[in-house]
């Protein structure tokens, strides 16, 4: 794995050093002011590329780029190495305030980015220029009264050559593949506008004054076209075929930046480039910026249906489950054998059965929403303190009326015999109070036995009769051996033993 990541720290030292000497020999055989200061310099933009793509760790590269192509032009090692040493440090400098201002090389998605990336641009080449100047100056390579001319070039050379090719180079290495499924056409069609409108304006092919320097103004539409279709590395492709078009035109001494000499026409010709480049992009990170929150809102908004449609679906099983217990619950409620009464804290009666309705003979909605203590008889409902006390006594279940005898009014005003069970019941809603009322069995009852005669030893069915309770009475066989009318002791004490609940 060493080996290996040695062999590619290699391959990348080896293949920025080529491309830094083969755009440097470029870009100085246009030099005119001085043969080590071109008006055109793209080794600026791949030094800076290189060391925010592959990081710090390529300097050497460009240092030895860098002397290798100044020491075979000036012919004076201390010269090179003084040029070679100012260009690493603009773009160490260059790489360092990138990072800082522009968000590395993330550069040309944003606004902010692109306006970071000009003020790196302009700052670190600076650095360069100064270092560069110095050299020639002190090694006698330059006079003093050209020195501000020969900054001045240098300085714009470098500075057009970070703003056109590391903008170019740096989107293609974030974005290597392109995305242009079903859209060749307008590609293609895009590619041929900006390399036509170049040729036609650079060349000198309008029927206008070489002097007319609005005319460079055509070149922005399909800069901008490239900007609002596609993405900043379309726009950084197009400035770089602009670019190609602009000082092919202007080495022919013809389009809107013809100057007096050479170096002049470059000079306008870069300024114009860098300009156009800054806008483009700007106009394109902030298409890109702007896609790229609709996309952000379009998933949140995926999002949020979904989760939307997830809880929607769960509150709906609750409900159906809630329903489902509400419906169960209703039945026990309405298949117990006594009365269920279901009070809140305050004693307000929430729901009854029909039981309830049965043994106090009044409908359901009139029993809903009254006092607990409207069941007792109208004597009683002072002295007891109510069922709320009973059921706020605690949770363990207790009967009402415990020391004496309870009695029930129906809706009629008659009273009868009534046991009440308060408890508390936890429920969603807080405490709630279930109470209980069944009629005492054989207390208070005016019972008739009647026995039939039937042979001994036969089951014959008899009949309870109560006359004041409107709890049920079942049949009850009873094995007889006679045909008789038991007395009244006798008549009570066997209903009470044969009624009286069991367990």
């Amino acid at each position: 794995m060493r080996r290996y990541e040695s062999l590619q720290s290699l391959a990348e030292t080896i293949t920025v050093f080529v491309l830094y000497f083969v755009a440097g020999k470029l870009g100085l055989s246009l030099a005119s002011l001085h043969p080590n200061a071109s008006p055109v310099w793209p080794p600026s933009g791949i030094a800076l590329v290189a060391l925010l793509v592959l990081g710090y760790r390529a300097w050497p590269a460009v240092f030895l780029g860098a002397f290798t192509v100044n020491v075979t032009t000036s012919g004076s090692a201390t010269t090179a190495l003084l040029i070679a040493s100012g260009n690493t440090a603009e773009a160490i400098v260059g790489a360092w305030l990138v990072q800082r201002l522009a968000f590395g090389r993330r550069a040309m998605e944003t606004p902010r980015g692109v306006l970071g990336f000009l003020v790196a641009a302009l700052l670190s080449t600076a650095v360069s220029a100064t270092v560069g100047v110095a050299g020639l100056n002190l090694t006698g390579l330059a006079a003093w009264s050209r020195v501000p001319s020969i900054w001045i070039t240098w300085w714009l050379g470098d500075a057009t050559g970070v703003l056109v090719v590391a903008p170019f180079l740096l989107t293609w290495a974030n974005h290597p593949r392109p995305l242009w499924a079903g859209r060749w056409r307008e590609v293609s069609l895009l590619l041929v506008a900006t390399v036509g409108i170049a040729w036609v304006v650079f060349t000198g092919a309008l029927p206008v004054s070489s002097r007319a320097t609005p005319v460079a103004a055509l070149c922005l539409p399909p800069l901008l076209w490239a900007g609002f279709r596609f993405s900043p590395r379309e726009v950084a492709t197009g400035t770089v075929l602009l670019a190609v078009a602009a000082i092919r035109g202007a080495l022919q001494k013809t389009g809107p930046f013809a100057g007096a000499t050479p170096n002049e026409t470059l000079l306008l010709l870069q300024s114009f480039l860098g300009i156009v480049s800054v806008m483009a992009l700007a106009v394109a990170a902030q298409v890109r910026q702007r896609r790229s929150i609709e996309s952000e809102l379009h998933a949140v908004r995926e999002d949020l249906d979904r989760r939307v449609e997830e809880r929607t679906h769960v509150l709906s099983s609750v409900a159906a489950e809630r329903r489902r217990s509400d419906e169960k619950f209703h039945d026990l409620l309405e298949a117990a054998p006594d009365a269920m009464v279901i009070a809140d804290t305050d004693g307000r009666i929430l729901q009854v059965n029909a039981r309830t309705e049965m043994m106090f003979g009044a409908p359901r909605t009139e029993l809903v929403g009254s006092q607990m203590d409207n069941l007792l008889a109208e004597r009683l409902r002072a002295s007891t303190g109510g069922p709320r006390e009973s059921g706020l006594a605690g949770s363990r279940l207790r009967s009402m009326g415990e020391g004496g005898e309870l009695f029930g009014q129906r809706r009629d005003g008659s009273e009868f015999p009534i046991d009440i069970s308060v408890s508390p019941l936890e429920t969603e809603q807080g405490l709630m109070l279930t109470a209980a009322v069944r009629v005492p069995w054989a207390v208070g009852l005016n019972v008739t036995v009647i026995v039939q005669f039937a042979p001994a030893a036969m089951l014959v069915p008899q009949v309870l009769v109560c006359e004041k309770s409107p709890a049920f009475v079942p049949v009850i066989p009873i094995p007889v051996k006679f045909n008789c009318v038991l007395p009244t002791f006798v008549r009570v004490t066997l209903c009470g033993a044969l009624l009286a609940p069991t367990g």
